[in-house]
């Protein structure tokens, strides 16, 4: 029998938990309950060597043990750490089979082995949590205190390139600053000797203990808020009312009210967006948001001041699921929520992107970079743009600009010429899908920004995860002061080694049929809307003809949560419009959304807001954000690249 504790700090409760032996025949089925915890009797001819395996959502951990005999057996990031280690391409989804093929590399002295590595590597950490379990065989809890602070204290990272796979361990002690680069360990799984923590780490630098439990404990605090009926939620809702006005004083509940520091949401600032139902948590404000579910919360990375980045997940009723995240402070023995103080609205955010040309296939290709997204705010005043533009300063300490345009809600990096591109997104690094295919994507696809020079692979995976950007706003009105703000991502951008092991949502063959075969699309003229309609407003309809899907999930991709599309106005202006959609949803409807002044991409003469006549589309995004806010998109595009 096995029995252990499937953890990452938090325990992985309610995973499904199996054992395969060195047949690769699965030899034991469980779930964990929600302490972690599973008990698993092994089927009578089982032998091992054997892998652990414990899987919930996208999340995957991964453990071993050399024989029947072995009694505890966890499956943690730093278990899934030792499988890496053992395996020669170093990805532990390869694992059942590898042992398949060779029982070998999982016996008794080399898993061993790789414990004792696992434990010199993190050495100043184990001393200053006072922690000398084993990994695999030793017996925790998931509460927070000794081993599981160790997990709680840690990120751990393991990308499989194909022949290999890139490591990288963070540790989550508070920096010095805002701005300071985190502790870290980066590392190829083969290599012979990987570096080890060096300097000392302080106990006080570390989170407190039992943090896991506590940002679980504010997920069923959010939950119950949004359990209360609208009513319930905001004061004076009208009856039957949909949605409510209001502003942070408005928040009735108290089951709301005690979510904030000070059990006062006026307290919450985040990106410059107070509560309020055109602010911060707008979902209060609305009765479609009844029922949401909060869980998956996991504690991030801590402020210099001691507050708390924490992401986690959202599950409408209609079962809509979104990764999100925000700021807390631990007050009294709870978390509340306060929210970064921030003035300005920013995020950083790793992407890749599987970018399709249906009309010409040879051009496809991967990308992988950072999609840097300045909120193009307006001054209400005068329907312009509030800033001149942003400057962006990468963790390596390159400089970048970003300007508003009037049909784009977020700035747009600005070329080296000082033209405005239409993107916030600069690649990294661009190659085609089809290797037959010469040069690069950057030769080509001239509208959007790349890195000059690319960076290699190598290159990328030097980033660390934990890379601290900084954004400076400069104001259109030069009398008013610049302001500064910085910004930490959980991950980096994915090398192109390891995009091309990433798997995305594609456009359904009967819609990518239909799209194509219009007549200005095929003559890679986009797709143009006609003129606006009373009866039948113009839209963009992601579907095939007659109500069929408009787009595919492949087993092992992630859902998009929202669709985009992007084009040009009759004049040339740039624009983009989007819908949200639940994870199980396969076609929407996109409506058209003025952004500012002078963006005419809108037709609102027949009294419902609508594209204007030879308005046109380019591009096609099936868009989502994984856990560790990672964008993935699947891109189609309809324009051409070369004769």
């Amino acid at each position: 029998m096995f029995s252990g504790v499937a953890a990452t700090g938090a325990p992985l409760a309610r995973a499904s938990l199996k054992v395969f032996d060195r047949q690769g025949v699965e030899a034991c089925d469980t779930t964990t309950n929600d302490a972690g915890q599973y008990s698993c009797t092994l089927a009578a001819e089982a032998a091992g060597p054997f892998a652990v395996i414990a899987r919930r959502d996208e999340q995957v951990l991964y453990s071993t043990a050399a024989s029947a005999t072995s009694a505890t057996v966890n499956v943690t990031p730093l278990t899934t750490l030792i499988v890496a280690r053992l395996l020669p391409n170093g990805d532990p989804s390869t694992f059942r089979d590898a042992i398949k093929a060779d029982p070998s590399i999982a016996v008794e002295a080399k898993v061993q082995a790789k414990v004792d590595e696992v434990k010199a590597l993190l050495a100043p950490l184990l001393s200053a949590v006072g922690d000398t379990l084993d990994p695999i065989k030793g017996n925790f809890a998931a509460n927070g205190s000794g081993h599981d602070k160790v997990l709680d204290s840690l990120q751990v990272t393991i990308r499989p390139e194909g022949s290999s796979s890139n490591i990288e361990i963070t540790v989550k002690a508070a920096p010095t600053s805002d701005d300071s680069a985190p502790l870290r360990l980066a590392f190829k799984s083969n290599d012979v000797n990987p570096p080890a923590l060096t300097a000392a780490i302080q106990p006080a630098s570390l989170v407190g203990d039992g943090v896991a439990a506590k940002v679980a404990d504010l997920m069923q605090r959010l939950t119950a808020c949004y359990a209360r009926p609208l009513a319930q939620r905001i004061a004076n809702v009208g009856e039957g009312a949909a949605v409510a006005a209001g502003t942070a004083s408005s928040v009735a509940a108290t089951a709301c009210k005690s979510l904030f520091v000070d059990n006062d949401p006026g307290t919450y600032k985040d990106n410059g967006l107070m509560i309020g139902s055109a602010g911060g948590f707008s979902g209060m404000f609305k009765e479609s948001s009844t029922g949401v579910v909060f869980d998956r919360g996991n504690f991030e990375y801590q402020y210099a001041n001691g507050d708390l980045f924490v992401t986690f997940r959202t599950t409408t009723v209609s079962g809509s699921v979104v990764n999100q995240y925000f700021t807390v402070r631990k007050q009294g023995d709870r978390l509340k929520v306060i929210g970064n103080q921030m003035r300005y609205d920013a995020v950083v955010r790793p992407y890749v992107v599987d970018r399709e040309f249906p009309l010409q296939p040879q051009y496809s290709y991967f990308g992988s970079g950072y999609n840097v997204q300045v909120q193009n705010r307006i001054d209400a005043s005068t329907g312009l743009p509030l800033f001149k533009e942003a400057k962006v300063t990468s963790p390596s300490g390159r400089q970048m600009i970003y300007r508003p345009t009037p049909g784009r809600s977020t700035m747009s990096i600005v070329r080296a010429d000082d033209s405005v591109s239409g993107t916030s997104v600069e690649f990294l690094a661009a190659a085609f899908q089809d290797p037959a295919t010469a040069g690069n994507p950057a030769q080509n696809d001239s509208s959007l920004i790349y890195a000059d020079p690319q960076r290699s692979d190598i290159q990328i995976a030097a980033i660390a995860d934990q890379g601290v950007w900084t954004v400076e706003w400069i104001h259109a009105d030069p009398d008013v002061a610049n302001v500064v703000q910085s910004y930490r991502t959980i991950s980096r951008a994915p090398t192109l080694a390891e995009t091309r092991q990433l798997k995305f949502a594609q456009m359904a063959p009967a819609y990518k049929d239909a799209l194509v075969n219009d007549s200005n699309v095929a003559g890679f003229r986009g797709f143009l809307f006609g003129a606006p309609s009373a009866e039948k407003p113009t839209a963009a309809d992601i579907s095939a003809p007659e109500g069929g899907d408009g787009w595919m999930v492949p087993e092992g991709a992630m859902a998009p949560t929202s669709i985009g599309v992007f084009g040009r106005s009759p004049t040339n202006v740039s624009f983009n419009d989007n819908a949200q959609v639940s994870g199980t949803d396969r076609s929407t409807v996109i409506r058209c959304t003025p952004q500012s002044a002078g963006d005419d991409h809108c037709d609102s003469s027949t009294g419902t807001t609508q594209f204007a006549l030879n308005s046109k589309i380019w591009v096609l995004e099936f868009w989502g954000r994984s856990a560790r806010q990672v964008e993935m998109s699947k891109i189609v595009a309809t324009y051409k690249l070369t004769p």
